[in-house]
C-alpha cells in the first residue's frame, strides 16, 4: 500500500496504481491457482495409490461375480419369464476395516457372519449395476487377474435391456442370451477344471495324483 500511495498525488497517478494493482492481482491470483494445483496433483496421487491398493485387494480375495436365479419361486416373486441375473462384488476379511474402507469408498453394505468356533467373518457386498459399473471402470486401470472379469461385467452392465412379460419376442431372446453367455463366460473365468489329492497308500513320499473333478467347482 505504501508503494501506491506515493503515485497518488503525481501526474497519471491513478493510471499507474491502476497498472500497479492489477499487476498485484494477477500475482496473487496466479499462486493461488499454483496452490491449487498443487493440492490437487497431491489429492491425485493419494488416490491412485489408495485405489491401486483396493484393486490389489480385489485381485486377490475379492469376488467378482455373475449370478442366475432360474427358480420357480424366484420367477414368480419376480413375475419374471426369463432367469435373474445379478452381478455383483464382495470382499470378506477377518478384519473390519478393510470392508470398511470398500463401504465408504465405493457404497454397498457390510455384514457379519459368524461361524462357530471361528472368528467372525466381515464381507462387504456391492449388487447395484450402476454401482457395480462405477467400482470396476474405477479399479480397472489396477485390476492384474480379475481384469478380464471386470470387462465382462461391465460389458454386461452397459448393454443391460430391461425387459418384461410384454416385451418383443425377438429382443426379448436376444438379450436373455446375451446374459446367459456373459454367465457362462464368468463360470469359465471362476472354474477350478482340475484338483490335486495325495494317495499316501499308494504313492511315494511327496509323490501327487491329479485327477479331474467330476464337478466345476466356482472359486472367488
Amino acid at each position: 500500500m505504501k508503494i501506491l500511495s506515493k503515485y497518488l498525488g503525481k501526474p497519471k497517478g491513478l493510471l499507474t496504481v491502476f497498472v500497479l494493482s492489477s499487476i498485484l492481482c494477477v500475482a496473487i491470483m496466479s499462486y493461488r491457482k499454483g496452490t491449487v494445483m498443487r493440492q490437487q496433483t497431491q489429492g491425485n496421487q493419494r488416490q491412485a495409490v489408495l485405489l491401486s491398493y483396493m484393486a490389489g485387494i480385489i485381485d486377490g480375495e475379492g469376488c467378482i461375480r455373475l449370478g442366475k436365479c432360474s427358480g420357480k419361486k424366484t420367477m414368480e416373486s419376480t413375475r419374471s419369464i426369463t432367469p435373474k441375473y445379478v452381478a455383483y462384488i464382495q470382499l470378506g476379511m477377518v478384519e473390519k476395516v478393510i470392508p470398511d474402507l470398500f463401504c465408504s469408498t465405493f457404497g454397498g453394505s457390510v455384514r457379519e457372519e459368524r461361524v462357530p468356533g471361528h472368528r467372525s467373518m466381515w464381507r462387504w457386498a456391492i449388487t447395484s449395476r450402476p454401482q457395480v459399473t462405477k467400482v470396476l471402470k474405477t479399479i480397472m486401470p489396477y485390476l492384474i487377474i480379475k481384469k478380464k472379469h471386470a470387462e465382462t461385467i461391465i460389458k454386461f452392465c452397459d448393454g443391460f435391456v430391461k425387459t418384461s412379460r410384454y416385451t418383443e419376442p425377438t429382443l426379448l431372446a436376444q438379450e436373455t442370451q446375451r446374459r446367459e453367455d456373459a454367465y457362462r463366460t464368468m463360470r469359465k473365468f471362476n472354474a477350478v477344471g482340475a484338483a490335486a489329492e495325495t494317495n499316501r497308500e499308494n504313492t511315494r513320499e511327496g509323490e501327487v495324483i491329479v485327477r479331474p473333478c467330476r464337478k466345476l467347482q466356482e472359486v472367488t
